[in-house]
């Protein structure tokens, strides 16, 4: 029996130390949606990275992971994002949130972030 291959995923760069959540807390913009808030900062390593603020009152491990897993394929597939750090939390309960869901409010954040980039730069 022969195995299909993988396809190979872009790497998402991960916003991990505690001092990088620290700074985008700190310094960061924020925009909240209806199953999501996000706080985000422009940065100048010409990559995206994205951080989650997920704690154990959203649900357990399983619901936590699966948002994890969502919010990494729409921001791995939205190619209009670059020079950006990205905190995603959800906003009230997991088990109920649909994909679809998700994805509409996390792009229409992201083109919030993007009309906000562009007034900027005008």
């Amino acid at each position: 029996m022969t195995r299909g291959r993988r396809i190979a995923k872009e790497k998402i760069c991960s916003i991990k130390k505690k001092r990088e959540f620290y700074i985008l807390h700190r310094r960061g913009k924020r925009l909240q949606g209806n199953r999501i808030k996000i706080i985000y900062k422009w940065n100048t390593l010409g990559v995206k990275r994205l951080g989650f603020s997920v704690s154990k009152r959203y649900g357990k491990a399983v619901d936590r992971n699966r948002f994890r897993r969502r919010i990494k394929e729409i921001f791995r597939s939205d190619a209009t994002l670059r020079d950006i750090d990205i905190v995603v939390s959800p906003v009230g309960a997991l088990k109920e949130t649909g994909w679809k869901e998700i994805q509409n409010d996390f792009l229409k954040i992201m083109e919030m972030v993007l009309k906000e980039k562009d007034w900027k730069e005008k």
